[in-house]
């Protein structure tokens, strides 16, 4: 009997190229043979892990004394709804007699990885596994990767971080959700995710900043100056040659009148600037920029790149955290730059300085680093010469996903960005004045990239203007400014948030978003909602985050055990020591969460809008949108301003509605107990409106003593 190789693909689209290529011919169900392959396919995952009522009906009712609850991966495996079918029929291939050796064409990724390692301990196998490792689905490359199999135990460590992953996911998870609810919530589940909640904190936290924040009003003095070669506009500069800024209109309006009518250049400064074309695209870097110019989700561009690289086959594996290429590539790059040589591309292309790819000179050497190249290089178009034809069958959104991939790969090939900042000083009298200009020298590669809605003139060119040049004050005007907050969270923003952290994987995070942003069962609404390009948290989220104690949403916290997880790949620490922490970690929060006591969510939130008058000026006081604080009106009168200000939360101590109402009738409240100082101890006093309408304690007398 001549045995056979038995190739496992992620998915049956990717199974039909592989046994087109290996000429397995014979179809079946389930899989296609020949003389020497068998190739058959996942759907995705076909394993996951199991719900504690999995393991045990009793643990579907939920109780504290349960907690923590921790079952090996050895037992917790199971094959997921649906997925029965192909299952079996791998299960079955695998055992088959004939059947030596076992193919890992999966995903070349971490994800990839996991879904068939799982599989095999499902299935029982006890047969040797090599490993198909390829960057993109075109024949060639797949070809290439056949002849050039690996052993699939060198990726053992890649494998373990993501089952350490998912176990962590899961077990934190279900433990935390369970806790929370049964100790922070009446009749209302309280959702718990390693990453989604610290995420989520995040864009309560900003949003929350963003409706508390009370703007201060501030003047500038802004000068027009004429001069022989034309008009300057400049502000006021303080001793450090800053914009003076005045926080009394009438100082601001004194200094205008002493202002002359004469003026002079003082200073001219020119500094040449030289920008580089960006490195390539990660799979974040391109999520940020389709967010920022389409607003496409996250999940979305992932989607769109993903079909690209596997039903289209024109784009390289998109699930990379990398922007460089390897230095292996160096030598093809050039036909993957030909595969775009059509329609809009070509005008791009044909500009590029020293066309003819004769010798180095013309291959940019910064974007080739294989320290920076993990599993897989940055997002590329692939080198197929049908690309054009392909390109004519894109949807609108795969083409606009397309063409900043191949933007990008076409830019590195053009000049820096050059440009000139030119800041000039004016002298009037004692005072001074600045203006700054921009001068274009080269646009370079921005020929070829273009932000939505950037020009060139980012900032204007200044006249021509000459040191010592003399000239005259034409006006002087003084400016209304006030202090801005700080925006809402885009999706743009969050990822590269995420990024920073080490919160996720590029293939992960999309998927952390897609989570917030999705209604789950029994909710009344998701935990964020997305408004073209901004994330805005929902009235249920506010909820939740505020009960959940501050070390389970801290974003440190994720961040530290995504550092650890990364260890696991870089043999700095085993799945073990990473599993063993976070469930020590886990313990040690359970029993705090077991033993304290305190207010309860009950799916609302605890306190209600309520009109009433203010005890200072008599005018009306109201809750801000945030639902952090009351505030009276005349906070905003220029003229007359109250600087009432009530907030719901002291020193961690949430204040009831009595208490809130006790300061606004009687300016003072009974004795409250459970306030925490900076250092976290505890402490009690009384709430009291002083006479610009601040919240301050005062404490209770101590007894004894004269």
């Amino acid at each position: 009997m001549e045995k056979k190789y038995l190739v496992i693909a992620e998915k049956p689209n990717q199974g039909k190229d592989y046994a087109r290529i290996l000429g397995c011919t014979k179809v079946h169900t389930g899989y296609i043979e020949g003389d020497r392959y068998i190739v058959t396919w996942a759907v995705g995952h076909l394993i996951g892990l199991k719900e504690p009522q999995e393991h045990d009906e009793k643990y579907r009712k939920w109780r504290l004394e349960d907690l923590p609850l921790v079952f090996p991966v050895q037992e917790s495996l199971k094959v997921l709804p649906g997925a029965e079918k192909q299952f079996a029929v791998i299960k079955q291939l695998i055992h088959r007699s004939d059947v030596e050796m076992l193919i890992n064409g999966g995903d070349a990724g971490r994800e990839g990885e996991l879904i068939q390692r799982w599989i095999y301990r499902m299935a029982g196998n006890r047969k040797p596994v090599m490993r198909l490792w390829v960057d993109d689905l075109t024949d060639k490359s797949i070809r290439q990767g056949f002849r050039r199999l690996a052993d699939d135990r060198k990726y053992d460590r890649l494998f373990e971080e993501g089952e350490a992953r998912a176990e962590l996911d899961q077990i934190l998870g279900y433990n935390y959700s369970r806790a929370l609810s049964l100790t922070k919530a009446e009749n209302i589940t309280i959702s718990y995710g390693r990453c989604q909640t610290p995420v989520l904190n995040k864009v309560v936290e900003r949003d929350l900043e963003i409706e508390s924040f009370v703007p201060k009003f501030y003047w500038v003095l802004q000068g027009s100056f004429g001069f022989p070669k034309g008009q300057v506009t400049a502000v006021l500069l303080d001793e450090e040659d800053k914009q003076r800024v005045f926080e009394n209109l009438e100082e601001a309006k004194q200094t205008a009148g002493q202002i002359g009518k004469q003026a002079q250049v003082q200073k001219i400064t020119r500094t040449p600037k030289a920008v580089k074309p960006p490195y390539l695209y990660s799979i974040t870097e391109l999520q940020k920029d389709m967010a920022k110019r389409y607003g496409f989700s996250a999940d979305k561009t992932l989607e769109l790149a993903q079909t690209l690289y596997d039903r289209h086959k024109i784009l390289s594996y998109p699930r990379t955290d990398s922007r460089f290429l390897s230095t292996n590539i160096k030598e093809e790059i050039l036909d993957h730059l030909e595969a775009v040589h059509f329609g809009a591309f070509s005008s791009f292309i044909e500009r590029i300085p020293g066309r003819g790819y004769t010798g180095e000179k013309q291959i940019p050497e910064r974007y080739f680093n294989d320290a920076k190249v993990t599993d897989h290089h940055a997002i590329i178009p692939t080198n197929r010469t049908d690309i054009e034809k392909i390109y004519q069958t894109l949807t609108e959104d795969e083409k606009k996903v397309f063409d900043a991939v191949a933007d990008s790969l076409i830019a590195i090939f053009y000049p820096d960005y050059e440009y000139e900042t030119r800041e000039i000083l004016i002298g009037a009298g004692a005072y001074r004045f600045g203006a700054k200009g921009k001068k274009i020298k080269n646009t370079g590669w921005k020929d070829v990239i273009r932000t939505k809605g950037e020009t060139d003139m980012e900032e204007p060119d200044l006249p021509d203007v000459s040191e010592g040049m003399d000239g005259q004050v034409e006006q002087t005007e003084v400016l209304d400014k006030k202090t801005q907050p700080k925006k809402r969270y885009t999706v743009e923003g969050i990822l590269a948030m995420m990024e920073i952290n080490h919160i996720g994987t590029g293939a992960t995070r999309a998927e952390i978003l897609k989570k917030l942003l999705t209604k789950k069962k029994g909710n009344p609404e998701a935990y964020l909602k997305q408004q073209k390009n901004v994330l805005i948290s929902t009235g249920l989220a506010r909820s939740f985050i505020r009960y959940i104690p501050e070390e389970l949403r801290d974003i440190e916290m994720v961040s530290r055990i995504d550092k650890s997880l990364k260890q696991i790949e870089e043999g700095r620490l085993t799945k073990a020591e990473v599993l063993n922490q976070a469930v020590e970690e886990l313990q040690h929060n359970l029993t705090r969460l077991k033993t304290e006591s305190g207010e309860k969510i009950r799916g609302k939130a605890p306190f209600q809008k309520e009109k009433t008058t203010c005890p200072l000026c008599g005018r009306e006081v109201t809750m801000n949108k945030g639902r952090t604080f009351y505030l009276c009106k005349g906070y905003f009168d220029k003229e007359k301003p109250c600087y009432l200000n009530v907030p719901t939360e002291v020193a961690g101590k949430k204040l009831t509605d009595k208490q809130i109402k006790a300061l606004l009738t009687h300016k003072k409240t009974d004795l409250i107990q459970g306030f925490r100082s900076r250092k976290g101890d505890t402490f009690s006093a009384y709430l009291v409106l002083d006479a610009q309408g601040k919240t301050t304690y005062q404490y209770p007398r101590k007894r004894g003593g004269r």
